[in-house]
């Protein structure tokens, strides 16, 4: 299986990461997006923020459904967790790439920089 990791970038129009790995669908691709909530309200992200979260990630998941890619949900409370949690998927999965745009905030490089080590 090949992996696309959604953060912010929660679109299927323009998105180059999705765009390369449909592209390069060699194995059965699928989604993943990181529900980190602890981090979010260390942000000072509300209520209101984390119900348009909710709507666009329905949104995506209907998007991404019409291109037959699965969009799996999972629970990380915090950006630093997420490595280990992607890894854990990754082996139980036997994902062979993993695809993901490029996020600029310093806690998202840290995190991204821990999961592909």
């Amino acid at each position: 299986m090949n992996l696309i990791w959604f953060r912010g970038d929660l679109r299927v129009d323009d998105n180059r990461a999705l765009s390369f790995a449909c592209n390069h669908r060699e194995h059965p691709l699928a989604a993943i997006f990181f529900l980190c909530q602890k981090q979010w309200a260390h942000y000072g992200i509300g209520a209101n923020q984390q119900h348009l979260l909710t709507v666009a990630l329905k949104d995506l998941q209907g998007s991404l459904n019409k291109l037959n890619i699965p969009l799996i949900i999972l629970n990380a409370d915090w950006y630093a967790k997420v490595p280990e949690r992607l890894a854990e998927f990754c082996q139980a999965h036997q994902v062979e790439q993993l695809f993901f745009n490029i996020e600029y905030p310093s806690d998202e490089r840290h995190r991204d920089k821990k999961a592909v080590e």
